[in-house]
């Protein structure tokens, strides 16, 4: 009875055993399928996680391409702004050197034709004098000729008087 009672114990045991040995075995083989689920999982999240990134990362270059263009945009519009700017600086340089020069070119006419009406007046003036000029001459000419006329009547008369002279001496003497 004793064997029998060691046996039953004996096999109590190898089956406690055995039971325990089945045990373990199950748990470590959950625990095995626990491990491989949470690293399948955690590849899984690392996977997820990878992509995301990924998309992050390619929508910070997008944004970045974005943002240059935006850059580039700008600095263009800058540019354009500046060149304009200078354009209309440029214009109304310009349009001031053409107001000068029109202005320029109004005074030179308005003097030159002051000039020419005092080249006209001037020469107005000297044919005026020519012809005074003429008309005294021709006065002149006119009263030397009548100093001529009076010059000889009067040698006319000088000589009619010397001659009734003679003759009223030849009358007296007579």
């Amino acid at each position: 009875e004793q064997k029998i009672a060691e046996l039953e114990r004996l096999l109590n045991e190898k089956h406690s055993e055995l039971t325990a040995k089945k045990i373990i075995e199950e748990e470590q083989k959950q625990y095995a399928e626990q491990i491989e689920t949470m690293e399948k999982a955690q590849n899984d999240a690392k996977k997820q996680y990878d992509a995301e990134m990924n998309s992050m990362q390619g929508q910070l270059k997008k944004r970045e391409a974005e943002m240059e263009q935006l850059k580039a945009n700008y600095e263009k519009l800058l540019e354009e702004e500046k060149t304009k700017k200078t354009e209309a600086d440029l214009h109304g340089v310009q349009k001031a050197k053409e107001e000068t020069k029109r202005q320029y070119e109004e005074k030179l006419a308005r003097f030159q034709d002051a000039l020419d009406e005092d080249k006209k007046k001037r020469e107005k003036e000297r044919e005026q004098q020519e012809k005074d000029k003429k008309e005294m001459q021709n006065l002149l000419l006119k009263k030397e000729s009548e100093i001529e006329r009076q010059k000889h009547r009067a040698e006319e008369f000088s000589k009619t008087l010397k001659e009734m002279e003679k003759y009223k001496a030849a009358e007296a003497k007579l």
